[in-house]
């Protein structure tokens, strides 16, 4: 369900999971901003279907995330879900480099 810039995940009237997207935010081309998803509702593939549904409604043929280095769970569903590394950013959070990622909605 999109709502604005917000994608919502719920089951049975309970909100699991969100993304935040920004629409042309990024150098003229969409952003995820944020992606959180339960604790609980975590490696039930819930961040992969709103990721898929961010792409899908992309006012931008390409659309661009990021997140930490450390981050090791998201680096992880990025990989799973076929995005690709752009760059590292240093000096975002002291010794743990932003890695900034990219998908184009015709893959």
């Amino acid at each position: 369900m999109l709502a604005g810039e917000v994608l919502i995940f719920e089951e049975r009237g309970r909100l699991l999971a969100y993304a935040v997207v920004r629409s042309k935010s990024f150098f003229g081309r969409d952003f995820v901003e944020l992606l959180c998803v339960g604790t609980e509702e975590r490696r039930r593939g819930i961040g992969g279907r709103l990721l898929d549904e961010a792409v899908a409604t992309a006012s931008s043929e390409r659309i661009f995330t990021s997140t930490n280095e450390s981050n090791t769970a998201m680096r992880g569903l990025l990989q799973r879900q076929r995005w690709h590394l752009s760059g590292k950013l240093e000096g975002m959070d002291e010794h743990d480099p932003e890695l900034v990622f990219y998908r184009d909605a015709s893959e």
